[in-house]
């Protein structure tokens, strides 16, 4: 779980989102890492918190290097986003990994 505090009301219409790009010696491994889903939560006071899609689970492209433009319902007036990933599994250990969360 990721919280972006904004500092200030701001005007959002979305979020980029690009998946880590590895090593190809690590493909084995980079391919475990890289979630599929990502939940995107806004809030005006981070009490209350809604959907910012019209889904509560966005699909991400899943592969190494690739991105995902995810739009809002509508522009939204808010200072907090919260973005939740769950864990993958890799062997004993749990690792989730994004190159980047753009907010725009």
């Amino acid at each position: 779980e990721i919280t972006v505090d904004m500092k200030g009301i701001k005007t959002v219409s979305g979020v980029k989102i690009v998946q880590n790009d590895f090593n190809p010696k690590d493909d084995k491994i980079s391919e475990e890492l890289l979630p599929g889903i990502i939940k995107i939560k806004i809030s005006t006071d981070k009490i209350f918190w809604w959907d910012a899609t019209y889904v509560e689970e966005n699909t991400i492209g899943a592969t190494a290097g690739e991105t995902t433009i995810i739009n809002f319902q509508t522009p939204q007036d808010i200072r907090y986003l919260q973005f939740i990933i769950n864990d993958q599994s890799f062997g004993k250990n749990f690792a989730v990994t994004l190159a980047e969360i753009s907010i725009f």
